[in-house]
Parts: structure tokens; C-alpha cells; sequence
């Protein structure tokens, strides 16, 4: 079944279990490019999916209303763009749900927005897994400097 045909789930899932098992950004790449390809919408609902995901494990090994507190904090003090949006889109979703989350993420231009689905890839990876395990922490760095570091303006 070629990408075209997916649902972005499926995409997703699919990039998230290939990454874990390679250790290679090049899946998470080729997803945001398809799903930037497919439109604004589908890079939304492929952010969406892996809030839910990470919606699945404590914040800062914190209570709920704690962490995303935390998230908020961090969020506010982070003079980088991409971890404020993706920490406060984080926070939105866990406390009042995907329309505040989405609300947060279309104000952040389509570049941004794709380096986001990215790192919450990345995260999902790390946190939550695949059938295969999660990514070791070197892994996650290799992965961070790959997919964010190698692509962030200069």
C-alpha cells in the first residue's frame, strides 16, 4: 500500500514504528512531506493523533493539572520557537482539547508546523513506542539532531 492511499493514522503509526525500529529520521522526512503535500488539514490531524498519543503519559512525572502547568511554564520561558509551540499546543490539548490546541497551532507559520509534527514524533517515539520498544536515548538525540538541529534556520 503506497502513502497515498493511507489515512494519516496509519501514516503515522506507520512512521512512528518504522522510526523506532531504524533509528533513522528518513520516514518521519518522507511523512511530513506527504502530509504537507495533502494539505495544511492533514498536517493538523497527524499533530493531533500524536497529542493523543502523548496524552497517554504523565508530564514531568507530575499530576495532570501539574504538568501541564509545567508545560505552560517552560513554554513561556523557552526563547525557541518550535518547543514553545509544541509545549503550549501539548499543554492546550491535555487541558481543554483539540480545538485550543489547533487554535495555537495555526497561528505558527507552515515551516514551523512541520518541524512541531516532527519533534512530537520524535517525542512519541521516545516516550511512548512501538511494538519494537522506544528509542534509546542516544537514538533520540541522533534523531533530534537529524530531523530539528540539521533544519533549523540559521
Amino acid at each position: 500500500m503506497d502513502a497515498e492511499s493511507l489515512q494519516v493514522e496509519e501514516l503515522v503509526d506507520r512512521t512512528v514504528d518504522e522510526s523506532v525500529r531504524t533509528g533513522d529520521g528518513t520516514a518521519a522526512q518522507k511523512l511530513v512531506a506527504e502530509l504537507a503535500r495533502r494539505g495544511e488539514d492533514d498536517l493538523w490531524q497527524g499533530a493531533l493523533f500524536l497529542f493523543g498519543v502523548l496524552a497517554t503519559r504523565p508530564v514531568y512525572s507530575l499530576p495532570e493539572h501539574a504538568g501541564v502547568e509545567r508545560l505552560r511554564q517552560v513554554a513561556r520561558t523557552t526563547p525557541d520557537p518550535l518547543t514553545a509551540l509544541v509545549l503550549e499546543c501539548l499543554a492546550a490539548h491535555r487541558d481543554a482539547g483539540a480545538a485550543a490546541a489547533h487554535a495555537l497551532w495555526q497561528l505558527a507559520p507552515a515551516r514551523l508546523q512541520q518541524s512541531a509534527l516532527l519533534q512530537l514524533l520524535i517525542s512519541a517515539c521516545a516516550a511512548v513506542g512501538s511494538d519494537h520498544g522506544t528509542l534509546a536515548p542516544a537514538q533520540t538525540v541522533a534523531l533530534v539532531k537529524q530531523l530539528i538541529v540539521a533544519s533549523a534556520p540559521d
